[in-house]
């Protein structure tokens, strides 16, 4: 950075309850997450949920856990609790907008994480690109398994 320039602005991390099924688009970034979590919501694929790009900006309504120690945990499977998703994410330094944003779709194994198979990740890239059509956002499957997010 050059004398005189303004600093860049920081991205913005903003947690809140399970607020995903009564946002409207990019309202957590308008208003504060100060509702409380309804409960009783099931989660898929360990908390994930829309993605959306609002203003130029990154909004990830729900990440999940990358790892944690709930392995093994039956009754969940239906919601994919096995699938994991690791958020690479471009952001111009300047300005705070999203560039670029990849999602490559693993699974915790004893701590660790492997890549999912190629029926996961189409099975991750349906669910993401279904979550975010409201918000204008899908996801594309790249040869390596990878997920990569568009936006308009």
């Amino acid at each position: 950075m050059h004398p005189g320039a303004p600093a860049p602005r920081r991205p913005q991390v903003r947690g809140g309850g399970d607020l995903e099924p009564r946002l409207q688009p990019g309202r957590a970034v308008q208003e504060p997450a100060d509702e409380p979590d309804p409960g009783g919501h099931p989660r898929n694929v360990g908390g994930l949920k829309a993605i959306e790009v609002y203003r130029e900006r990154l909004v990830l309504y729900g990440c999940g856990d990358l790892l944690d120690d709930y392995e093994g945990i039956g009754g969940y499977e239906a919601f994919r609790p096995d699938l994991r998703l690791m958020h690479l994410v471009r952001v111009d330094p300047d300005e705070g907008r999203v560039a670029e944003a990849g999602l490559v779709p693993v699974q915790p194994r004893r701590f660790r994480l492997k890549r999912a198979s190629a029926q996961d990740a189409r099975w991750l890239r349906d669910l993401l690109t279904r979550l975010g059509e409201p918000f204008g956002t899908r996801v594309e499957l790249a040869g390596d398994r990878s997920l990569a997010l568009r936006w308009r």
